[in-house]
């Protein structure tokens, strides 16, 4: 038999057939160890070796195409950039580049200006050179006055009691706590001020500046001319500042009045926290501060100094820091000899005004209001006030209750939800079939069953209770009623407690019945957020106005009787009558 004719040669595939991987299949095809050598040698990671190419052929060419292709797409890269940086270079306006940059150097230095002279800017802007307002400040009055709606003056009647203290007696309790954890302010004052040695030639006339704080700049009186060495102060000064240290120092200069503006000589600054510490030490009774003066170039033979004593409110024979602020009560003192010691009397304002008269800057008598008239309109403007911000607050509250409750029964309900969509409803099996109700779930496994019935269902529109990822609100509520034993009672917030605090964080417990809740509030939640919102407007625009406008009827009714009266007592005097008939004239007249 004649032998077979030989197959004939397999020409080498193209290089795009070679890199799509498809080759012929046929005799003389390369095993799967070839064609695995074929891709170590040939570097082609998913290539086979072509029929008819040798391994070493076949890594040859793909090395070869493969340094080709990387050559000419290094080429196309490097021209596609350089066209680039040309057409960038194309749109740059060197002009322009600089005069950006000029403004904005201009821009920068301007603003260093402003924050090294503020008080200069805030002059101009506001007629003041500091803003009167600290981060104490308005820790204070947000959080501890409640933005201003509480100023805890109740307190007072139990810090009055006789087992008080005598040195907090009648304060207020809450500064006082306030002032020791340095929030509130600390009363100190600064007595027996003498100061020397000041840098300056001849006699002066001195006086000194303090400055605490926000607060604007308190200044003793101008002395007599007196001579540098040593200058007396009588002046008691009272200061307020929180013992934080975050406040500012307290800044203590020394100045000298000139024919035209005056030159500080030198200055001194102390901490809040070592001045109350200081007001505290019985036995510190005064100390002497070196101060820095102010010319540098001024050689001086001993540095001035400044000498006082810190005190707490001792000097005030009043004791006004006790003082309960009802603005209807003035408190004199009346001292006795000559070594500052006296009492204090406490007066209604309706027996002061009677019995100081207001008088002009001649010593004649002004006529005024009768103040039980003003004591009734003020009570009146302010119950007006407080029922207002009353409603509205009550109005924030209830809206702020109902979005945590929204929150609290969401969050619960949306538990039950998940456990209804794996236990199903109805004897129907749940979204993952038949659920052996005495094994429990875990949280992982029911976050996995959402998002998979989310991933199926989800944008459907699908009617609730025909599909176990879509139960009903009713099947949900017999999940919620009759849980099974071996479930573990759901938990509010868990989630954001455990992405808050991790596992140290304790969610709430969801109450009974709180789909039923849930379900309550969510039929009549719109009802509740309208009729807060049209409360709130209501005790604005029309509670609001229309009580201050029937007070000030009530004002201008009192002041017409009142000028009434004052006409008529002048027409009797006038006449030769007695004054005692004026009011009969008035109540006439009043019919």
């Amino acid at each position: 038999a004649a032998p077979p004719a030989p197959a004939p040669p397999t020409p080498p595939m193209a290089p795009s057939a070679v890199a799509l991987g498809v080759y012929p299949r046929g005799p003389g095809t390369p095993p799967a160890g070839a064609a695995a050598a074929g891709m170590q040698v040939g570097g082609m990671a998913g290539f086979g070796t072509p029929l008819g190419m040798g391994v070493g052929t076949y890594g040859s060419y793909g090395m070869a195409s493969s340094s080709s292709s990387s050559s000419e797409n290094s080429a196309g890269e490097a021209a596609s950039t350089i066209d680039q940086a040309l057409s960038i270079a194309a749109t740059l306006n060197p002009l322009a580049i600089c005069q950006e940059l000029v403004v904005s150097f201009v821009i920068v230095i301007v603003l260093l200006m402003m924050w090294k002279h503020q008080d200069r800017v805030l002059m101009v802007l506001t007629g003041d050179d500091r803003i009167h307002g600290t981060f104490g400040d308005f820790t204070w009055w947000g959080c501890c006055r409640c933005c201003g709606l509480c100023n805890w003056n109740w307190t007072r009647c139990f810090m009055s009691l006789p087992c008080c203290p005598s040195s907090i007696r009648g304060t207020n309790a809450v500064k006082l706590l306030g002032a020791a954890v340095g929030v509130a302010t600390h009363t100190i004052e600064l007595s027996n001020i003498v100061i020397g040695d000041l840098p300056y030639r001849g006699n002066g006339t001195f006086y000194i500046t303090v400055e605490c704080s926000a607060n604007p700049p308190m200044r003793t009186s101008v002395t007599e001319p007196k001579p540098p060495k040593v200058v007396h102060f009588p002046e008691v000064m009272t200061v307020r500042m929180r013992e934080s240290p975050l406040e500012n120092a307290v800044k203590i200069s020394v100045c000298e009045l000139d024919v035209v503006g005056s030159t500080e000589l030198c200055e001194l600054r102390l901490t809040p926290v070592n001045m109350v510490a200081w007001a505290r030490d019985p036995e510190i009774s005064v100390k002497r501060f070196a101060m820095q003066v102010c010319d540098r170039n001024r050689n001086t033979v001993t540095p001035p100094w400044i000498a006082m004593e810190f005190q707490f409110p001792i000097n005030d024979i009043r004791q006004l820091e006790s003082l309960h602020n009802d603005t209807w009560t003035v408190r004199t003192a009346t001292w006795t000899g000559n070594d500052a010691v006296g009492t204090y009397q406490d007066k209604d304002i309706v027996d002061f005004k009677h019995e100081y008269a207001l008088v002009d800057t001649g010593g004649n008598l002004v006529q005024e209001p009768d103040e039980s008239d003003i004591r009734t309109v003020t009570t009146c403007r302010i119950c007006v006030r407080r029922s207002t911000r009353l409603t509205g607050c009550c109005s924030v509250l209830v809206v702020i209750l109902v979005f945590f409750a929204r929150a609290y029964f969401s969050s619960c309900y949306g538990h039950f939800y998940a456990l209804t969509q794996v236990l199903g409803a109805d004897g129907k099996e749940g979204a993952t079939g038949k659920w052996n109700e005495s094994q429990p779930i875990s949280y992982a496994y029911l976050n996995a069953i959402e998002n998979n019935c989310e991933e199926q269902v989800g944008g459907m529109e699908i009617k609730d209770g025909t599909h176990p990822c879509r139960p009903s609100f009713r099947q949900v509520n017999m999940t919620c009623e009759h849980l099974p034993a071996a479930q573990k009672e759901p938990l509010a917030f868990r989630r954001v407690a455990e992405a808050l605090l991790g596992e140290a964080g304790t969610p709430l417990t969801c109450i009974p019945h709180v789909c039923t809740y849930y379900s309550m509030l969510e039929e009549h939640q719109t009802s509740i957020l309208v009729g807060s919102g049209m409360l709130l407007i209501f005790s604005l625009f029309v509670l609001g106005p229309l009580l201050n406008h029937m007070v000030e009827l009530y004002r201008r009714e009192r002041i017409h009787l009142h000028n009434s009266m004052v006409k008529n007592m002048r027409m009797v005097t006038m006449a030769g009558g007695s004054s005692d008939q004026a009011p009969l004239i008035t109540n006439k007249n009043r019919r």
